[in-house]
């Protein structure tokens, strides 16, 4: 027992040093939250044209601890492919039609359609319609969204200018 108890401390700091975990005060439980479908926190990226999200949970907007999740969408004959090292994300479509990336597969989507995107793989969308693909994108352990809001902006924002 007295083993166990001295090293609680050196697992607590361990654990409360992980970037990637948020902590709620001891004794204080989530809450829930209903997001309607004007709200969330739009952004539109410089260096993606064309890529608007819209987040709508996640630990910042309402104490989600282990996902995020929001709603995207990729303007008519554009298209957008990333990798994201940490998170595993799960994309349901249900606007517009195109093409989805997947590691080196191309795969037509549409509505209805779902991926599930393994961290490390390179994925993305090709939008070869006349109105926007639209998807739901649900990423864990949920840092995607902060690195939305630290990459984005508002929209009606100028990019700024490249030297």
């Amino acid at each position: 027992m007295r083993l166990l108890l001295s090293a609680f401390p050196l697992f607590w700091l361990i654990a409360s040093n992980d970037p990637h975990v948020e902590r709620r005060p001891l004794g204080q439980q989530p809450t829930g939250r209903v997001v309607r479908p004007d709200q969330g926190d739009r952004l539109i990226f410089c260096d993606a044209p064309g890529l608007s999200v819209n987040i709508k949970i996640d630990s910042a907007s309402a104490g989600a601890m282990r996902f995020a999740m929001g709603t995207a969408e990729i303007a008519a004959g554009l298209s957008n492919v990333g990798v994201h090292r940490e998170e595993d994300e799960v994309i349901y479509f249900y606007g517009g039609r195109g093409d989805a990336i997947l590691g080196d597969d191309t795969i037509a989507v549409g509505p209805g359609a779902t991926m599930y995107v393994p961290h490390g793989v390179r994925h993305g969308f090709v939008n070869r319609g006349q109105t926007p693909m639209q998807f739901v994108w649900v990423d864990a352990p949920g840092a995607l969204a902060s690195r939305f809001r630290a990459a984005g902006q508002l929209p009606g924002t100028a990019c700024p200018r490249r030297p």
